[in-house]
């Protein structure tokens, strides 16, 4: 079920600094359901923790939650080294949804890994700006190989649906 009295917030929090990452990833996650805004700054500060399961659940639930105050946070995220935790970032700010998280997430489509990438793609959809079908016919036809990217793209403008993505 879902948790939203203060209290029960406020114990998940403290549990937070538990030792076992398997149980602040099980914390993590009551958090991010419990749809509160208290639950944004305990979960940026996860993305700080030594153990990458924790920082992807983090990342992930604070997509969940959805609030534009965690954008900053993940834009740092987005450069990470590690390709997960890119993807998970991406996938967390097409969740969030704001015009804000629109130019890193085109960033992406430039990323060295191909399922960065595909999120990018997937996540650009939802926008469903003119800018964002231009973009990506662009990447269409930019693309020599016709692969996972390829059929990605055409996906996308599929499920947008614009006449330009028709076009001649």
């Amino acid at each position: 079920g879902y948790i939203n009295s203060e209290k029960s917030i406020l114990s998940l929090i403290k549990t937070l600094e538990c030792k076992d990452y398997k149980v602040r990833i099980k914390v993590i996650g009551a958090l991010g359901r419990s749809k509160s805004y208290k639950a944004i700054e305990p979960l940026v500060e996860r993305l700080r923790d030594q153990s990458k399961k924790v920082k992807i659940s983090a990342i992930r639930n604070l997509g969940i939650l959805g609030f534009s105050e965690a954008v900053k946070s993940l834009l740092y995220m987005i450069e990470d080294e590690d390709r997960e935790i890119r993807r998970e970032t991406v996938e967390a700010l097409g969740s969030i949804g704001s015009e804000e998280t629109i130019d890193p997430i085109v960033k992406r489509l430039k990323d060295r890994d191909e399922n960065v990438r595909v999120s990018a793609i997937l996540c650009l959809v939802q926008f469903r700006l003119n800018s964002v079908v231009e973009l990506l016919i662009k990447e269409l036809r930019d693309r020599n190989e016709k692969g996972f990217i390829w059929e990605s793209i055409i996906e996308a403008l599929g499920y947008i649906g614009s006449e330009k993505a028709i076009g001649p």
